[in-house]
């Protein structure tokens, strides 16, 4: 998920009481809960290398003590030298509190990462939040905020100062977000079986996914790959327009040379690797041809553009010529 989200989530862990675990405690969170986003230093060797890595080693539960020990390290360090009341172990449990946290949001939503890095190369996703739930950061920010302004009020009219109300607010936030989260867990449940249940003009669903919008957790947009084609469709599981209906179709191509020569590039090695619904295009070119990956899981969203997507150019002779991949994050073609 973004990282405004981690940081809201992350304070808001720290306003139930984690952070007066000892000094330091809610910087030590909110630092735990980005540093999964870490793996973005790939980006100095190259873009392609950041794709390669990204849900990686940040991403696993299998790197998370070590990641919860780095982040807990320099903090304790820091107030140690101020105080030896403050054991290693209380920067350690709270800096491995945001990690996990960081980890379980980005697995519930369409990120797909790598949980088992590196026993497991396996990619994971729930697929239940967008990449940015306005609604889960409502609910954060009246958290936080309210408890704030009920005890200004009561300091106004002479009640004693107390953080209760802060902490019981903040403790009412994150249980409202995990049900927000189990909710659109059983829409989603939902969405994916209308989306397999509804008959498509290019045939039968063999695979069906349905991926959340933004704004709206009763509206779910769902692709079902056919033998031919991937079928989009709305989904709507509230009010009177409650229901499923197509909105387009993307054929698959058929068997080619170019297709065959363009998937044996690392370009489209790692486009595949990362792709949860691969599809192809082929476009004849003056001197040969172009061959177009794109992953439905982003195509769905038409105003989005390839968020995800690999171009080969070859010649004639099936030969390649260039290759390029393009992740939203860089906005432009990278060879």
């Amino acid at each position: 998920m973004d990282p405004v989200t981690h940081l809201a989530v992350g304070f808001t862990l720290a306003r139930t009481g984690a952070g007066k675990a000892a000094p330091l405690a809610t910087t030590t969170i909110l630092a735990a809960s980005l540093i999964p986003d870490l793996e973005i230093v790939h980006l100095a060797v190259s873009p392609a290398n950041y794709i390669f890595h990204s849900g990686s080693w940040g991403h696993s539960l299998t790197t998370a003590l070590g990641l919860g020990a780095a982040v807990a390290l320099p903090f304790w360090l820091k107030t140690r030298k101020s105080s030896s009341s403050n054991p290693y172990w209380k920067y350690f449990a709270v800096a491995l509190l945001g990690v996990l946290t960081h980890i379980l949001l980005d697995g519930a939503a369409s990120i797909r990462i790598q949980l088992l890095y590196p026993f497991k190369p396996t990619l994971f996703a729930l697929e239940w939040l967008p990449m940015t739930d306005f609604l889960l950061l409502f609910i954060l920010l009246v958290a936080l905020l309210l408890p704030l302004l009920f005890r200004l009020i009561s300091e106004e009219i002479g009640a004693p100062k107390t953080d209760t109300g802060i902490r019981w607010g903040a403790r009412l936030g994150l249980l409202a977000c995990l049900l927000l989260i189990a909710g659109r867990g059983m829409l989603h449940a939902d969405a994916v079986q209308l989306v397999a249940n509804l008959q498509f003009r290019s045939g039968v669903p063999k695979r069906e996914a349905a991926f959340p919008t933004p704004a709206n957790p009763f509206r779910w947009v769902g692709v079902a790959e056919t033998g031919k084609a991937f079928e989009l469709a709305e989904v709507k599981l509230l009010g009177a327009q409650a229901g499923i209906e197509a909105t387009g179709t993307r054929f698959k191509p058929q068997d080619h040379p170019a297709l065959e020569a363009a998937q044996k590039t690392e370009s489209a090695q790692l486009f595949l690797r990362r792709a949860r619904l691969p599809r192809a295009s082929i476009i004849r070119l003056p001197n040969g041809w172009r061959v177009e990956l794109e992953d439905m899981r982003f195509a769905a969203d038409s105003a989005a553009g390839p968020a995800l997507a690999a171009r080969i150019d070859l010649d004639s002779q099936n030969n390649v010529i260039e290759e390029s991949l393009r992740w939203g994050i860089f906005g432009a073609w990278e060879d």
